[in-house]
């Protein structure tokens, strides 16, 4: 059914008065009384006695306008409210991080970059596990998304593009009996339990770290909890200095060994057919310290 003849219709049956209707309606007589007649044919049944210069609602035209009247009131609320939401989300960048980064050596600089070429855009910044923060993406409830990418492991579905990139290490607290020690080797780290860092099961994702073997691998969801063992003592873990959480006398960091070095990069994420991707392309000129 054709919405806009049942707007002319309605205004039509307020004045009772094609020429009135049609002035306020910016078209021709004529043209306002076709549309009434295919409104008419589709709907099978006459809505107006038409009576010398006269004419009145039938009962299937006075049931038109009872029925679709609050329905048009909707439909045009509802126009402006989407209209308003298109506004707002033209001029609105929704950043999603993984939330074992350092906002402020990580996600800071990102935002005052954007901000300072981009002013008239506002961004909201919302912090979660990577596996969540790749999700949102793919889903559009995020427009870009800040996070780490290890050794051979691919976003895939996205663009992205690495802006840092340095070694993992091997981190343990001190609580655990790596602690004290100068470095840790391969024979160490096979006896010992490691922390895995385990993703859904999303885009090809496997799991955040490189193939190490060890006495046993723990499997952890999120940053929470990895954390939270590893403070314990637990196992060791191999994560990226950009961690936000890894402070200096709780935590001891080691280089890998040589079979098993492997780089995490910082990478930018977004859709490629995304408005904004032209601008979110421009934050490769950080430099990064």
């Amino acid at each position: 059914m054709n919405i806009q003849r049942i707007e002319y219709f309605i205004k039509v049956a307020e004045y009772l008065n094609f020429r009135k209707a049609a002035r306020e309606l910016h078209i021709s007589h004529q043209a306002l009384s076709k549309q009434i007649r295919f409104l008419e044919q589709e709907l099978g049944a006459a809505l107006l006695e038409r009576n010398a210069n006269k004419i009145k609602l039938t009962e299937v035209g006075k049931k038109v306008v009872d029925t679709f009247t609050p329905i048009l009131r909707e439909i045009r609320q509802g126009t402006e409210e989407i209209g308003e939401f298109i506004r707002i989300k033209k001029n609105t960048l929704k950043l999603g991080y993984f939330n074992g980064l350092s906002y402020k050596r990580v996600v800071e600089p990102i935002v005052q970059q954007f901000d300072k070429d981009y002013p008239d855009i506002c961004i909201n910044i919302l912090a979660a596990d990577i596996g969540l923060i790749r999700e949102l993406l793919m889903e559009d409830s995020i427009d870009v998304a800040v996070s780490l990418l290890n050794g051979k492991d691919e976003w895939f579905g996205v663009e992205y593009f690495s802006i840092y990139q340095e070694p993992m290490k091997i981190v343990v607290s001190n609580n655990h009996p790596w602690y004290q020690r100068d470095k840790v080797g391969m024979k160490e780290m096979m006896e010992e339990k490691m922390l895995v860092f385990e993703n859904r099961p999303l885009f090809g994702m496997k799991s955040f770290l490189p193939d190490i073997v060890s006495a046993e691998r723990i499997p952890v969801r999120n940053m929470d909890t990895y954390m939270g063992m590893l403070e314990q003592g637990k196992a060791f873990g191999i994560i990226s200095d950009l961690n936000s959480r890894i402070k200096e006398g709780e935590f001891r960091l080691f280089s890998l060994p040589e079979e098993y070095k492997v780089d995490t990069k910082l990478i930018i994420a977004y859709k490629k057919q995304h408005p904004f991707a032209n601008k979110i392309r421009t934050l490769k000129i950080i430099e990064w310290n």
